[in-house]
């Protein structure tokens, strides 16, 4: 047991690869695979080895800037031959040109696993049923403790006077068999005609992982709204958050005293779990935050701080409102987020409060300003991301701010219930539908 992993050990510190396996009792394989600039100085030593020892000369290639694994682009898997038989191999070479595929060469069963450990990108394996260290059914085996049926097919090449063994290799997990001698539009056919089944599967499983995603990234949105709206004498609230299909970072959440009530509403950059999880510790560090409630550009400083600290740079625009009924006053920072639209009592009039203020987790030093108005009884506010006013119809129209002012200043004497429904009918209306392309958040306020 010591000697096989000094082997293993060595070849490792030398650059080398090295790959054991056992397929039965008695059989075994060993590949070690080491880098040689000149392959004549190991001639002398690779003469006194048995014929199953190969040496080839191979570029040696640079390492890849990243360690990070790339994907491999659609309709871009190499097709893997296994066998030893030089002048079959050229032959599939030729005939299966014709589907685009990288192909990749294995001249036994050790070898085939060695590539299959090493490269990520192969999508089939065709492999003869006679090879020099193992047989096609072991092989097939051996990858399906690895690799399942469908995402790696497995097409075996087999004799035409072998009666009997088309149920042993498809017991092994060979999808697919193929008689000597090869016709070049059968091999073609049935090659294709896994790549498709295999390009479905993925397909299929592909949608399964993201409508999983979905599942997660709208749960934790969901756990992001306040379950109940703050209610008072002092005032009235009603929110609305729609989630896109893609789910997106929009989330508001509120801070309530006896004296006044804070809003935050903010827009979190990008859809799926990402921007959940990026809204949730934007939430977190809000309610962290809560003993600046009633200083909104201190608390929005620190917002910035916090998010800008997680490293990934992350865009989210948001706005924060203090309504402060003992002061009588209106407290307002943006950053980067749309205006908050504010109407006075007995007033249609509608007024957009926008002070200076750059997007959070970008730059650590962002400008952020704030801006005061004096509170008075029976002010109407809204705020809102930008899901709503980018709703689009058939004929390719935003809703844009504009529509939505002329809502607000229509329904002026509706209460916020009221409003709350015109909106949303409004809205469904126009983009013809119930599922929207981003999330739609708006907060309704009368004081």
């Amino acid at each position: 047991h010591v000697v096989p992993l000094v082997v293993q050990k060595l070849t490792e510190l030398l650059g080398g690869e090295y790959l054991y396996h056992r397929f039965t009792e008695s059989q075994h394989a060993l590949v070690i695979t080491l880098p040689c600039a000149d392959i004549r100085e190991c001639s002398s030593v690779l003469e006194n080895y048995t014929q199953r020892t190969e040496h080839r000369r191979q570029q040696l290639l640079p390492p890849a800037p990243s360690a990070e694994p790339v994907a491999t682009p659609r309709g871009t898997e190499a097709l893997l031959i296994v066998g030893e038989q030089a002048g079959q191999n050229k032959l599939l070479q030729e005939q299966l040109a014709q589907l685009g595929k990288p192909i990749v060469m294995a001249k036994n069963g050790a070898e085939a696993l060695l590539m299959l450990q090493s490269r990520q990108d192969i999508g089939l394996v065709v492999a003869d049923m006679l090879l020099p260290d193992v047989s096609g059914i072991e092989l097939t085996q051996t990858i399906r403790s690895q690799y399942e049926t469908s995402l790696l097919p497995i097409l075996l090449i087999i004799d035409a006077n072998q009666p009997g063994i088309a149920a042993s290799a498809f017991a092994a997990g060979a999808n697919d068999l193929i008689r000597r001698p090869l016709e070049k539009t059968e091999v073609v056919a049935r090659v294709r005609n896994l790549l498709q089944q295999r390009e479905a599967i993925v397909a299929r499983e592909n949608f399964r992982a993201l409508n999983r995603e979905l599942e997660i990234a709208r749960s934790i949105q969901e756990s992001l709204i306040p379950a109940v709206q703050p209610k008072s004498n002092m005032y009235k609230i009603e929110a609305v958050c729609l989630p896109a299909r893609s789910i997106g970072g929009d989330f508001y959440d509120f801070i309530e005293d006896d004296n006044f009530i804070a809003v935050l509403i903010a827009d979190v950059a990008g859809h799926g779990i990402p921007a959940a999880l990026y809204a949730s510790m934007l939430k977190i560090a809000f309610h962290n935050l809560r003993s600046h409630a009633q200083f909104p550009e201190k608390l929005l400083r620190e917002l910035n701080t916090i998010m800008y600290e997680r490293g990934d740079r992350t865009f989210i625009s948001c706005a924060y409102t203090l309504v402060d009924f003992r002061n009588r006053r209106l407290l307002h920072t943006n950053a980067g987020h749309l205006p908050l639209l504010m109407q006075l009592p007995g007033n249609k009039t509608i007024e957009r409060l926008q002070p200076p203020g750059g997007v959070l987790g970008i730059r650590r030093d962002t400008v952020i300003s704030v801006e005061m108005r004096h509170l008075q009884p029976g002010t109407r506010l809204m705020l809102y991301t930008d899901g709503l006013i980018e709703l689009v119809n058939r004929r390719g129209e935003l809703f844009e701010e504009k529509r939505l002012m002329q809502i607000l200043q229509q329904k002026r004497q509706a209460n916020l219930a009221e409003l709350k429904e015109e909106l949303l009918t409004a809205m469904r209306e126009f983009s013809e539908g119930e599922n929207f392309p981003d999330d739609v958040t708006f907060i309704l306020l009368d004081t």
